[in-house]
């Protein structure tokens, strides 16, 4: 007799079906777990005040020294989240819920559950600008909801270690459910190219990729191509992902200016794997990162990378291996030195096919998608 098929429940307030949202995160997730049985969105759905509960919240932001951080928190699960049928989920083999704690909490079902994150709410707390100095409620509800969350979960996957040793040390997780398993690149196979070339000898075509110029070290980088021009070695920056530039940007003959892309538009994702494809390397020198598609995507095409050594970055550039992770505070000129040295030394060519080796390895979709199926076939078989 054939066995059936997995009835997966996929909890999530984006569809599967955007390439957009997180990253790409979510796209792959369910185009990997649909291989491992019938995948079905469970949409998290808001209620019709909610628009007026994050302006709230934007102006109090906006305002007061303190801030606030509705989502995540008891507050925002009462009152602004529809509930979700107890039958509806119980009809599940199992249920993937896809950051989304709040929801996650509050869930009442006897479905088997495996819950995905890239961070907890206590290690991006001071972290992430948007976590930065909330008041001492807002920071014990985001918490609570959290563990509670975490709590209800037969299996708890995360994309670093950085993640998973929080959830154990600061949310009390039993260290034997709580899984490694790193994200993979928002490119399509067929789209990486099979031969990696090497272009330490010829002029540098860095690439910044980032949607958020701040928080990604936008700066840094500029200040980077700057001295290394500086230093007579001739290098680009491609910018890629960013709206609206600080000023002054575009008018640098060492930058090229490409614009938000947006995966979901066929044009605008060629354009990307295209710029990917004829880079050096990634410049992203962020300040703060759970875990980056842009690495496994940049590392996808042999791309050594040079980056902070911070949040879950590590787990997806290894430093001297795949390229360089400085740490944090470190300036555009210390960037550049490294790349120089990198050059120099002829390291970026070992660090490019260290990069490649490490995607095929682990950083890759497929990989993912056998990992979490090895999670999954163990919970639902006991």
């Amino acid at each position: 007799m054939p066995i059936r098929p997995l009835k997966i429940g996929f909890l999530s307030q984006f569809s599967p079906n955007d390439r957009r949202a997180s990253s790409g995160t979510n796209y792959k997730m369910a185009e990997h777990l649909s291989k491992i049985g019938h995948l079905h969105w469970i949409k998290i759905r808001r209620q019709p005040w909610n628009r007026f509960v994050e302006l709230f919240e934007k102006a109090f932001n906006k305002l007061s020294p303190k801030k606030i951080k509705l989502d995540g928190t008891l507050l925002w699960g009462r009152f602004c989240e529809k509930p979700l049928d107890k039958k509806e989920l119980d009809r599940y083999d199992i249920i993937v819920a896809f950051f989304c704690s709040n929801t996650l909490a509050r869930l009442n079902t006897d479905t088997t559950i495996i819950y995905f994150t890239d961070a907890t709410f206590p290690c991006m707390l001071d972290y992430y600008r948007q976590w930065t100095n909330l008041p001492l409620w807002n920071r014990n509800s985001g918490t609570q909801v959290e563990k509670a969350a975490m709590d209800k979960a037969s299996a708890i996957i995360v994309s670093s270690d950085w993640a998973r040793n929080s959830a154990v040390q600061d949310l009390n997780q039993d260290k034997r459910k709580v899984h490694v398993v790193e994200f993979g690149a928002n490119i399509d196979d067929s789209d990486l190219c099979i031969e990696i070339p090497h272009t330490s000898s010829g002029a540098l075509e860095l690439l910044f990729l980032g949607v958020d110029w701040e928080r990604k070290g936008g700066a840094i980088a500029i200040d980077a191509i700057n001295h290394l021009n500086n230093l007579g070695i001739k290098a680009t920056l491609h910018i890629a992902g960013i709206k609206n530039p600080p000023a002054g940007i575009e008018n640098n003959p060492h930058v090229n200016f490409m614009g938000f892309l947006n995966k979901n538009i066929p044009e605008h994702y060629r354009r990307l794997v295209d710029v990917i494809g004829r880079s050096t390397a990634l410049l992203l020198p962020t300040k703060a990162e759970c875990a980056g598609i842009a690495f496994a995507e940049a590392e996808a095409f042999g791309l050594p990378v040079f980056s902070h050594d911070t949040g879950g970055v590590s787990n997806y550039v290894h430093d001297g291996c795949t390229g360089r992770l400085l740490p944090l505070g470190s300036t555009g000129a210390d960037f550049a030195e490294a790349i120089a040295d990198a050059v120099r030394s002829g390291a970026i060519d070992r660090y490019s096919d260290n990069a490649r080796a490490l995607y095929k390895e682990r950083l890759n979709w497929n990989t993912w998608g056998e990992r979490v199926s090895v999670i999954i076939n163990s919970i639902v078989d006991k």
